[in-house]
C-alpha cells in the first residue's frame, strides 16, 4: 500500500488566506489594564494640549490675558487635563495608581475651587449679579459636587486614609464610579455652555466640543 506523504507548504507557497490566518493568530489581545496603560500614554499629552489651547483662546477673547482668564484655565485643568488621566490611572489599577488617582482628583478639586473664586470675585469687581445663566448654575452644581465628593471619597476610598471595610464596599465603589461619570458629563457640559456664552460662532463651538466628545469615550466606555 502506498503511503501518502503530506508536504509542508513553505511560507513562499502559502495561500493569502493561510497567511492572513497565521497573522491573526500572532496578534495578542490586549488586557483591560494594558489598554488603559496605552490610552494613558496617548491621551494625557492630548488633553493637556487641548486644555492649554482652549483655555488660552477662551481667556484672551477680550484681547489680552486678564483676571477672568484664570477661570477657564482652572476649570478645564480640573475636569480635563487632570481629571481624565486620573480616571485612566484608576482603570490601570494597582495601589500606586489608585493612590495617584485620589491625589489627582483632590488636586483637581483645588484647581476648581480656585477657578470658582476667580469668576465670583471677577463679577464682584464689575458689580455683576451671580448665577443668572444656565452656565453659572451648572458651574455651581459641578463645583460643589466635585469638591465635596473629592473630600468624602478621599476619606472613604483613599488607600492610605480610608478603612479597609469602606475601600472594599462594592456599593460604595459602584456609587463612586457612577457619580464620577455624572460629574464628568456635567462638568464638560458646563465647559461647553461657558464657551457658548463667549463665542457664538457655531464653527468655533464645534471645534471646541468635538475633542470633548472624543475624550468622553475613555470615561464612559
Amino acid at each position: 500500500m502506498a503511503k501518502a506523504s503530506a508536504k509542508k507548504k513553505s511560507p513562499a507557497t502559502a495561500t493569502p488566506k493561510e497567511k492572513k490566518e497565521k497573522k491573526s493568530k500572532a496578534v495578542v489581545k490586549l488586557t483591560a489594564r494594558e489598554k488603559a496603560q496605552r490610552n494613558l500614554k496617548v491621551v494625557t499629552p492630548l488633553v493637556v494640549i487641548y486644555t492649554l489651547a482652549a483655555s488660552y483662546y477662551t481667556g484672551t477673547l477680550s484681547g489680552k490675558w486678564i483676571w477672568f482668564s484664570w477661570h477657564p484655565l482652572g476649570m478645564m485643568a480640573a475636569v480635563i487635563a487632570i481629571g481624565l488621566p486620573s480616571v485612566l490611572l484608576k482603570k490601570i489599577g494597582g495601589l500606586e495608581n489608585i493612590r495617584m488617582h485620589a491625589n489627582l482628583m483632590f488636586l483637581g478639586a483645588c484647581s476648581m475651587s480656585a477657578a470658582f473664586y476667580v469668576i465670583y470675585s471677577n463679577k464682584d469687581m464689575f458689580g455683576k449679579e451671580h448665577f443668572l445663566t444656565t452656565h453659572s448654575w451648572l458651574g455651581c452644581v459641578v463645583s460643589i459636587g466635585w469638591v465635596s465628593t473629592s473630600i468624602v471619597n478621599f476619606g472613604l476610598l483613599h488607600p492610605d486614609y480610608a478603612s479597609l471595610s469602606t475601600r472594599r464596599n462594592l456599593t460604595l465603589r459602584s456609587g463612586h464610579k457612577m457619580a464620577g461619570r455624572a460629574a464628568f458629563f456635567l462638568a464638560w457640559a458646563t465647559c461647553f455652555t461657558g464657551f457658548q456664552t463667549l463665542q457664538a460662532d457655531p464653527m468655533y463651538q464645534a471645534v471646541f466640543a468635538l475633542p470633548l466628545v472624543a475624550f468622553s469615550v475613555f470615561i464612559f466606555i
